[in-house]
């Protein structure tokens, strides 16, 4: 555990929706590129583990890579089907990269929506299921985003 920096709640929730909303326009960038043999799973994993790490940090939890990388995988591990038929649909040159950008981005989204939620309850590691269920709850919220709503998450980061 390390010191938390505020107990102001309000502020905390700003800055951990800056650093999820930074991370989802970072994965949807990473998950833009073209390549169909490059799988955006080892793209965002890293992207969605620091702000995992940050958003623990800012909640006063000291974690790991390694430990926050445990907190992703499950997620990636229930996407996977979801995953790989975007990393299909980037041999059509624009639309799978659209879609893999978009895909990235919702879910390092909810990931990071349901990470937070599980750390304003005080859960600071949680288990898996905890997780999955976190993740699923906003997951059916933002699993419809457009590519135009991901431009409109880096336009909503920049405001705040």
């Amino acid at each position: 555990m390390v010191r938390r920096m505020t107990n102001d709640k309000q502020l905390i929730d700003v800055r951990a929706k800056q650093i999820i909303l930074t991370a989802a326009v970072a994965a949807g960038g990473a998950a833009f590129q073209p390549l169909p043999n490059v799988p955006d799973a080892a793209l965002i994993a890293p992207i969605q583990t620091a702000m995992i790490v940050s958003l623990a940090k800012l909640n006063g939890y000291d974690i790991t890579p390694a430990d926050a990388f445990k907190l992703v995988g499950p997620v990636i591990g229930t996407m996977a089907g979801r995953l790989a038929f975007e990393q299909i649909m980037k041999l059509i040159p624009g639309v799978g990269s659209v879609l893999g950008a978009t895909v990235a981005a919702a879910i390092t989204l909810s990931l990071g929506q349901g990470y937070h939620s599980l750390m304003k309850r005080n859960i600071w590691q949680p288990e898996k299921e905890a997780v999955l269920q976190a993740f699923n709850k906003h997951w059916e919220k933002n699993k419809t985003l457009s590519f135009q709503d991901i431009l409109n998450l880096k336009e909503q980061k920049e405001a705040l």
